[in-house]
């Protein structure tokens, strides 16, 4: 699995804009199953043309997704660079420190878990913003890190590349 740098997506070459037009990270339910009951955001920036690249963003333990996405500086990125960004969100109820479950046998499987719901919501981002399903990246940090490994062992065919930080 080769590591990207998300600054290597390219301009939008298509423009055809995506119907979903905000300047902040939205909250999304129903995607799917969830059966590692994740919560979903997503930040898409305005006037973002269809066929665009989606970069998945996993937060460390004790942070959300909301912090994680802002501070990071991933949304004036995905901006400035025209992709959609998806931001998954631990819940106290699954983990007490907000960390990603990476070390639970049930959220290493595909099909199950925390996997699942990841790919959930990949499709359900694919289907709204018509992200290039080709053109799907994941980082992640700490515990989110973590999790990158799981998901890019479980589902290669995915995930287009990752990048692991701390």
């Amino acid at each position: 699995m080769a590591v990207v740098v998300v600054l290597s997506c390219g301009l939008p070459t298509q423009r055809d804009e995506v119907g979903i037009s905000r300047q902040a990270l939205d909250s999304v339910t129903g995607f799917g199953s969830n059966p590692g009951a994740l919560a979903m955001y997503r930040f898409v920036p305005t006037g973002l043309p269809r066929g665009r690249p989606l970069v998945v963003l996993l937060h460390g333990c004790t942070d959300t997704a909301t912090n994680f996405s802002s501070t990071s500086g991933f949304e004036a990125l995905a901006t400035q660079r025209q992709f959609a960004l998806l931001v998954p969100q631990q819940q106290v109820t699954n983990n007490v420190q907000l960390c990603f479950n990476w070390f639970e046998s049930g959220d290493q499987t595909r099909g199950a878990g925390e996997m699942q719901s990841l790919v959930q919501m990949v499709d359900r981002m694919v289907t709204d913003t018509g992200s290039d399903p080709q053109q799907v990246f994941i980082a992640g940090f700490s515990a989110g890190a973590a999790e990158v490994v799981n998901a890019i062992a479980t589902h290669p065919d995915r995930f287009r590349a990752a990048v692991v930080a701390a």
